[in-house]
């Protein structure tokens, strides 16, 4: 069997450089590298620039940014070196241990309001211990194990009493800070979100600080005490399982404690006025147990939370809910990490150092335009082969949460099989207190009479002496009544006090005398007690090695799921790289289809235009065939007409004949109408020839009509063949534009998933910390920022060493180097207490409740209100020492580089110039408020919000 102490989880990294093919002798921040390269499955950043570099290294290590000064120094130093040169200068000053103080109150104290440890009281222990680089296992066990009685260490004391030594919220909080595991869900049940987290584990933790109580000495001073006695019984409120455990930290076995006898259990019993402190403390192991080097999920949270400070998030996110389910981002890393940090011995200067150095810290938050080919083939022949490999990973997690599951079931069958055991025990122990119970009686009533007795004898000295003073002026004014009456008083209350006395020390010496025969029944006690433990202890031994097996079947259970969801992850990520590389090929399709669909659009479009200039050709002939029909039957019309006219003289001609030799034959011979019918046919005759001439040239222009109508029909029937083309060919261009914006809508789809992919890889690479995640300024980074750009610290950092002159002239510390940096350190000290208040704004507006995490950025109006109307930062804009350096500056390029120096610590580009420029020319008459407006404006930006 595994010693649970000593189980390391087996992690598996498909693809990635294993911690043993990196090489030891390599620096840690190059190993670190190594493995982040080798484990990429998206887009990488390039290295950010100087400036970025700069104004990250100092708020991550020092809380504020640089000066214009230290700006324009370090970004004009061509030195190959300068970066670590600069983390060197950083981690070594006396601001680093102000500043990390800060972090590590935020970390450990959530910004509790003070209750019994002040925070200055409390950051000053903090920077003395970091500014001392007090490992941070030392710190830890200070922190757990302080009961405040310890001058030195009172402040340490902080976390559990201004917590109240509150066992549930203790429980919750030392689960979260020292393990990163919220296991408060676990308190009624197992927890139903996280598998993994039981509600043993809970309870385990809440058995060492159970017994951590208040207390309160004569001067209304509070400390930690802590009984000897008091059980950590749970239920789940689920399963009705339930049963008393004793001290556990989670994933290892349950402590074997000492079995001390009642009234031999306590250096310090718990009497009237007595902190309680008993031979054996739970607290006390858990901080030895905790800080000791070997607990795992200690190792891993600090060194996470370390790498969460650096890189903006942790290679565990959030740095609170380590459990399979939420695996690392990098095991072998966070392994790396770990392992090395416990090997400097927790030396926190020397790990932000080295995760400064590395290129993963130094990644810029701007992600490559494109993803490499490479990989993305890569994530190809990769994804069939994690497929299988999750398919065997979780056959193997499946099989090992059985055998955890089997290994429960036998722990709690042996766990009953103890229950009479442990019934007969407890029942001893209960007689033991029965007989023991006088006895604490009988002493308290002794301590009690005790106090009484001091405080009577403490009364008696005083009258004593004040009747003697009295007895000498009584001598000086031997007639004064009233100081004789005083003196008769205060004899008389000496002797009712000497009475009183004699009757308390009366009690006492009763009191003791009763003692050793209610002492004797308490030993007489003991051995069936004695008795009944031993033998529970023989009885418990199944249960412990039943225990025993659980734990280790649990723990390579949550191995095997971590590695199940280490291999899921990566899988996601190969399945994230072909689903974008399917994307970039159906985008080269959809491309290709666009262009095909756009020719054949132009070709459709170029036909349908052709066609529209026939037609508007047959337009024109049919016109001009119709123009001719119109001339046509103009002709046709007169020769109608004139043939109309031509018939109808010769038929009147004809009927004037007709009626005229009507009449002859009625009078023969008559000259007269003889020669009138004469005349007529003579006239007759020519006008049937002009007749015969109008009627053929009506014949013709009809013919010729026929002729021009035919031309018509044909032209119209061409015209109406040429006109349904078109529409067909029109028909043709929608279809065609139809064809264009389906296949252009199918490139927009592709588009958008090729975005939507590359969004989700640099998501992805942002978790993997190849590319650099944004990260909020903290309340109190904003304000020493703030501060420093407009230029308020100048002359605040003077004020301090102004103070510290005084206690430590620099005259005195001139030619010594120790004293020196004490004397820069306590200035560091000084100036961060003198800026408290303002400070003070920041916190109250942009931190999160207090007691609740303080990573997540938000905004609210309050804080919009404050940076739009609030006098505080107006009154910096315009009064610091920024506004004072920029009013003395004519030209408008050297203005622009203080003023971006100062703030976003950068020089403007080319444009930023022009706009200082002109915004100052447009208000040279406003000189003053405009300084301050683009004071302002800059400070308020969203890039000096965030740490890039």
């Amino acid at each position: 069997m595994i010693p649970p102490r000593l189980f390391l989880p087996v992690i598996l990294c498909f693809g990635c450089l294993c911690l043993s093919q990196v090489q030891a002798d390599e620096p840690l921040y190059v190993r670190i590298d190594q493995l982040i390269d080798a484990d990429q499955v998206g887009p990488t950043s390039a290295v950010c620039n100087d400036a970025e570099f700069l104004r990250r290294a100092m708020l991550d290590l020092h809380g504020l940014i640089p000066t214009s000064a230290e700006a324009r120094a370090f970004l004009d130093d061509p030195s190959p070196s300068k970066r670590t040169a600069l983390i060197d200068r950083l981690v070594a000053s006396p601001r680093f241990a102000v500043h990390m103080a800060t972090v590590l109150d935020v970390m450990f104290m959530e910004r509790r309001p003070d209750k019994y440890v002040s925070t200055p009281e409390w950051q000053k222990y903090l920077q003395s211990s970091l500014e001392k680089n007090v490992p941070f296992d030392q710190l830890a066990r200070e922190i757990l194990s302080s009961d405040g009685v310890d001058t030195n260490l009172r402040p340490a004391a902080k976390f559990f009493l201004d917590r109240d030594a509150e066992p549930h919220l203790m429980t919750r909080d030392i689960g979260r800070v020292f393990f990163g595991m919220d296991l408060q869900c676990a308190q009624c049940h197992d927890h139903p979100i996280v598998d993994h987290y039981l509600q043993t584990d809970y309870y385990g933790i809440f058995a060492f600080v159970n017994r951590t109580v208040l207390f309160t000495d004569v001067e209304k001073k509070v400390f930690l005490g802590e009984k000897s006695d008091g059980d950590a019984s749970y239920k789940s409120v689920f399963t009705q399982d339930a049963g008393n455990i004793r001290p556990q930290l989670p994933g290892e076995m349950e402590i074997d404690e000492p079995r001390l006898r009642q009234g031999e259990d306590y250096v310090a019993p718990p009497l009237p006025n007595t902190r309680p402190v008993p031979k054996f403390s739970r607290r006390s192991k858990l901080a030895e147990l905790a800080a000791n080097g070997g607990n795992r999920q200690f190792n891993l949270n600090i060194a996470n939370r370390l790498w969460a400070h650096m890189m903006g998030r942790g290679l565990v996110h959030p740095v609170d809910l380590h459990h399979p389910m939420n695996p690392p981002s990098h095991p072998a890393v966070l392994e790396l990490v770990t392992s090395q940090f416990v090997a400097t011995k927790y030396d926190i200067r020397a790990m932000l150092r080295e995760l400064a150095l590395t290129k993963t810290y130094q990644r810029s938050i701007e992600p490559p335009a494109s993803q490499d080919a490479g990989q993305l083939a890569k994530a190809a022949e990769e994804q069939a082969a994690l497929i299988a490999a999750l398919e065997a990973l979780k056959s193997t997690e499946d099989a090992s949460q059985k055998l955890a599951n089997e290994a429960d079931t036998q722990f709690k069958a042996a766990r009953t099989a103890l229950a009479a055991a442990e019934t007969a025990w407890r029942t001893s122990e209960a007689a033991v207190a029965t007989a023991k119970k006088p006895l604490d009686d009988s002493m308290a009533a002794v301590d009690k009479a005790q106090a009484d007795a001091r405080a009577k004898e403490a009364a008696i000295k005083a009258i004593t002496e004040t009747s003697q003073k009295s007895a000498e002026v009584a001598k000086l004014l031997p007639n004064d009544k009233e100081i004789a009456s005083a003196i008769a008083t205060f004899t008389s209350k000496q002797t009712q006090l000497n009475t009183e006395l004699q009757a308390v020390q009366k009690s006492i010496a009763d009191q003791t005398a009763a003692q050793p025969p209610l002492q004797a029944k308490l030993v007489e006690a003991y051995p069936p007690a004695d008795a009944a433990y031993a033998a529970y202890l023989e009885a418990r031994k199944p249960v412990d090695a039943a225990k025993a097996k659980f734990i280790e079947t649990w723990n390579r259970y949550k191995a095997d799921s971590l590695a199940t969801a280490n291999c899921k992850k990566r899988l996601n990520a190969r399945e994230t790289q072909v689903a974008l590389r399917l994307s970039l090929t159906n985008a080269e399709v959809s491309r290709a289809a666009v262009d095909a669909q756009k020719a054949a659009l132009t070709a459709a479009i170029a036909e349908s235009e052709v066609q529209q200039a026939e037609l508007s050709k047959l337009t024109s002939v049919v016109g001009d065939v119709e123009k001719a029909m119109a001339d046509a039957q103009k002709l046709v019309d007169e020769a109608k007409s004139q043939l109309e006219g031509k018939q109808a003289t010769v038929q009147n001609i004809t009927d004037a004949i007709t009626k005229t030799e009507a009449a002859l034959q009625m009078l023969p011979g008559d000259t007269d109408l003889t020669q009138a019918v004469q005349k007529l046919k003579e006239r007759l005759e020519p006008l049937k020839k002009e007749a015969a001439t109008a009627e053929q040239s009506m014949v013709g222009r009809t013919a010729a009509q026929q002729e021009v109508f035919a031309k018509l029909m044909a032209a119209k029937q061409t015209f109406s063949s040429a006109t349904a083309e078109m529409a067909n060919r029109q028909a043709k261009v929608t279809a065609k534009t139809n064809d264009v914006n389906q296949a252009l809508e199918a490139q927009r789809s592709v588009e958008t998933a090729i975005a939507a992919g590359r969004e989700k890889l640099v998501d992805l690479s942002t978790v993997d910390v190849a590319v650099r995640s944004f990260k909020q300024l903290s309340p109190e980074q904003l304000g020493w920022t703030l501060m420093q750009a407009t230029g308020v610290l100048e002359s605040q950092r003077i004020a301090a060493d102004g103070e510290v002159e005084k206690s430590i002239p620099k005259a005195t510390v001139a030619t010594d180097a120790a004293q020196a940096k004490v004397r820069d350190f306590k200035l560091e000290q000084q100036f961060n207490e003198q800026m408290r208040g303002n400070v003070a704004p920041f916190i109250n507006l942009y931190a999160a409740s207090s007691g609740q995490s303080q990573e997540d950025f938000f905004a609210t109006p309050d804080q919009a209100l404050f940076v739009a109307n609030g006098g505080t930062l107006i009154s910096w804009a315009s009064g610091g020492q920024l506004a004072q350096r920029l009013t003395a500056l004519a030209d408008s390029s050297a203005f622009a580089e203080e003023l971006y120096l100062s703030t976003l610590t950068r020089r403007p580009a080319p444009d930023e110039v022009n706009e200082v420029a002109a915004y100052l020319a447009a208000h040279a008459n406003e000189r003053p408020q405009a300084i301050r407006d683009l004071i302002w404006s800059l400070v308020t930006s969203a890039e000096f919000r965030f740490n890039h």
